[in-house]
């Protein structure tokens, strides 16, 4: 028994632990969403990270708060500020929903409201936090019909009815034909490129590579500016 003892023991020792992960690395992904977050019924862009409804922080400086950088203390904080203007921002979804939207990356900065520390992600340059952590700031509602999350906040700006949000509609995909000098395949216009959600390239839809990319990885996209302002590069052979 003492053997067996002394071997857990030094099984235990050689266990090596687990490495943590530095600031930059990649800790998860933020998801495109059809679930809308309004603050005051203004809309605001909005992610789902871990099954949770997030929003940019800085986007909160056009709806009624402060939200002010402290480099020295690496800190973002988060306050109501009932004197600031409300400005409606144009919100548009424009992924599928489920479909991954970016990486989210391991951060030091650390995010207070209300001096409360709450949850951060940093992503594309931005810090994002879960609605559900600013309760401290007002009360938070579902609206089931909507697929709408609402912030309402007293004191502060309201807009008198929630703002519209676009929905990403699912584009046509380029359609099969018996045919045609393009191998069988005749192109829609309304699917000019489309990306890799994996290596962040994008490809127009003749590209010899988009016929060995996985299924899951595509992301169809509207049109070059479309990719470029998702995140995506063009692949050598499609640039220009």
């Amino acid at each position: 028994k003492l053997i067996t003892l002394m071997c857990m023991i030094m099984g235990i020792g050689l266990v090596a632990p687990a490495t943590e992960a530095k600031t930059g690395d990649v800790i998860g992904k933020a998801y495109n969403t059809d679930i809308v977050v309004y603050v005051n019924n203004y809309a605001v862009s909005s992610f789902a990270v871990n099954g949770t409804s997030c929003i940019v922080a800085e986007d909160l400086r056009n709806v009624g708060f402060d939200v002010i950088w402290n480099d020295d203390a690496r800190t973002l904080s988060i306050a109501r500020n009932s004197a600031a203007e409300a400005f409606e921002m144009t919100v548009k979804k424009t992924g599928k929903p489920g479909s991954v939207f970016a990486n989210i990356l391991e951060t030091d900065i650390k995010v207070f409201a209300n001096d409360t520390l709450i949850p951060s992600y940093a992503l594309n340059g931005y810090t994002i936090v879960p609605v559900e952590s600013l309760t401290m700031m007002g009360e938070i509602y579902w609206i089931e019909g909507e697929r709408a999350l609402k912030l309402w906040v007293d004191g502060l700006g309201i807009r008198g009815s929630m703002q519209p949000v676009e929905q990403y509609v699912e584009p046509e995909r380029p359609v099969y034909t018996s045919g045609g000098s393009s191998g069988g395949y005749t192109e829609n216009t309304s699917v000019s490129y489309i990306g890799n959600a994996n290596t962040k390239k994008f490809h127009k839809s003749t590209c010899s590579s988009v016929s060995r990319m996985k299924n899951s990885n595509k992301v169809y996209l509207s049109s070059r500016d479309d990719a470029i302002s998702r995140g995506y590069t063009p692949c050598k052979n499609c640039n220009p």
